[in-house]
C-alpha cells in the first residue's frame, strides 16, 4: 500500500518452470524461506517434482580433518532446507506477484539499467531508455553487478578455494 515495485531482469521471456531435464542453477531454501513463501502462496505453487528437500548436510574441509554434519532429526524437524529449481522459483513469483500485486508490481524482462544517480530524494535510473524514479534501489543482480559498477561501490573478492556439490 503506498508504493511499487519494479524488478529489472536481463533475462529475456517469462520464466517457466522446468519439465524436461533438471536445471543446474538451483537455490537452496531454508525452512524459514519456506514459511514465508508458503504464508505469500508461492510454495505451494511450485511443482513438488523440481524440489527435493535435505534431511542432513556433511560440510568438510578437503585439506584437514575438519567436518561438520547437521541432521533435521538432532532439532526435530523434518528436513532442513530444499533445493528448488531457479526457474521454478521465479516462475511461481511472477505468477504469484503478477495475480495478487497488480498493478503495484512490474517485471521488466529484457531489461538493462543504463544509468542509475543518487539524488536528495531518491534515485534516478534509466532502463531500456524509460527513466525510473525510486527510493530503493536493490542490487541483487550477482558477481557482476551493473548497479555496484554504475554506483563504483568497492568489492573484494577472496578465493576460499572451496566447492559444493548438488546432485539429483
Amino acid at each position: 500500500a503506498g508504493f511499487s515495485v519494479a524488478v529489472v531482469d536481463a533475462q529475456p521471456g517469462i520464466p517457466v518452470a522446468p519439465s524436461g531435464p533438471f536445471e543446474l542453477r538451483v537455490s537452496a531454501i531454508t525452512r524459514a524461506a519456506e514459511a514465508l513463501l508458503t504464508h505469500v502462496k508461492v510454495w505451494d505453487s511450485m511443482s513438488e517434482m523440481r524440489r527435493q528437500s535435505f534431511e542432513s548436510m556433511r560440510v568438510w574441509d578437503a585439506g584437514s580433518s575438519g567436518e561438520l554434519q547437521f541432521d533435521a532429526a538432532d532439532i526435530g524437524e523434518p528436513h532442513l532446507g530444499t533445493m528448488v529449481e531457479n526457474s521454478a522459483l521465479t516462475s511461481a513469483l511472477v505468477a504469484v506477484l503478477s495475480e495478487f500485486a497488480a498493478p503495484q508490481f512490474s517485471w521488466r524482462r529484457g531489461a538493462v539499467l543504463e544509468s542509475l544517480h543518487v539524488e536528495d530524494d531518491g534515485v534516478i535510473a534509466r532502463v531500456s531508455g524509460e527513466v525510473m524514479r525510486a527510493h530503493l534501489v536493490v542490487g541483487a543482480d550477482g558477481a557482476d553487478s551493473k548497479v555496484r559498477e554504475l554506483r563504483d561501490l568497492p568489492t573484494r573478492r577472496r578465493d576460499y578455494q572451496q566447492a559444493g556439490l548438488v546432485a539429483t
